[in-house]
């Protein structure tokens, strides 16, 4: 939900009325493809009280931004009209005062005459929020497997490759036809057969993650199914090396540029089933079922 207005929104359909009297914050859903609509219709299934308003940036024709006004009435969808890997469009969709930020690959800005790539908007667009707003949560969605260790490395926090889990789960449906029924019970909306990130009880850090599902199974509060422990990730600069490719050569001068450090970072690695006695840390989060 928005706390105001900026200068600059479009609300779509005069939306704006929706908007509660107390608002915590939006989802800033930057890129357009024919496959975004799905995405905005699983932010809608989503329960009421978690849901957010959400702040396109693409470049789509009012008419297409009013229908989906209209498919999508609960989302209180605004628009910016834009680039979003421009600071000052990222300021006019209230991006410092966002929780959420989404990329997925454009192709909205092909009609405009935008020359770069999908995934190349998609890096260059994290590297502006995260510079404009370090502690913002960025999802991106990519088409190249091998442009993802640039997203990390610019601390976007989930990296999805496009089409990546929709051939797995196809192959392994021939053996496994429940499979993905299962999966879409585990990521659907919160119930008793969502997975979702739990914190964990300040008394647990230093005991056994045997421990810790008793702890969860005792007091109904789902099934502990694996943690995610802090880590380090590598370094970028022995990656990103002067006789690197022009596209490591480009990421190279924009994290200088964000000043992002290039030599690593926290990053977050799950363990599924680790085995009674893997050990909990103070900073672990755990994987429930329910």
């Amino acid at each position: 939900m928005l706390d105001s207005i900026p200068a600059g929104f479009q609300p779509i359909l005069c939306l704006m009325k929706s908007l509660p009297k107390n608002p915590s914050g939006h989802t800033v859903l930057c890129g357009w493809n024919l496959q975004t609509s799905s995405l905005l219709a699983s932010l809608a299934s989503a329960p009421a009280e978690t849901r957010q308003s959400i702040v396109l940036i693409n470049n789509l024709q009012i008419e297409n931004l009013e229908s989906l006004a209209k498919r999508f009435p609960d989302l209180g969808l605004f628009a910016v009209t834009g680039d979003f890997t421009d600071e000052t469009i990222l300021a006019t969709a209230g991006l410092a005062a966002a929780t959420r930020a989404i990329i997925v690959p454009d192709d909205s800005s092909l009609a405009g005459g935008d020359n770069r790539g999908p995934d190349e908007r998609t890096i260059l667009g994290a590297l502006t929020i995260k510079s404009i707003q370090p502690a913002i949560h960025v999802s991106a969605l990519i088409r190249k497997a091998e442009n993802a260790v640039h997203l990390r490395h610019a601390r976007v926090n989930t990296v999805l490759l496009q089409g990546e889990f929709s051939d797995m789960v196809l192959a392994r449906s021939t053996s496994d036809p429940l499979l993905p029924d299962v999966l879409r019970t585990l990521l659907g909306p919160a119930g008793p057969g969502s997975l979702r990130q739990a914190s964990i009880p300040a008394q647990f850090p230093g005991t056994t993650f045997g421990e810790l599902s008793q702890f969860f199974q005792m007091h109904n509060a789902g099934i502990l199914v694996g943690v995610v422990p802090k880590g380090d990730s590598s370094g970028l600069a022995e990656l990103l090396d002067d006789s690197g490719s022009d596209t490591d050569s480009f990421i190279k001068r924009k994290f200088l540029e964000a000043e992002l450090e290039l030599n690593g970072g926290n990053a977050q690695a799950f363990r599924l089933n680790p085995g009674a006695d893997f050990p909990i840390g103070p900073k672990d989060t755990a994987l429930v079922i329910g």
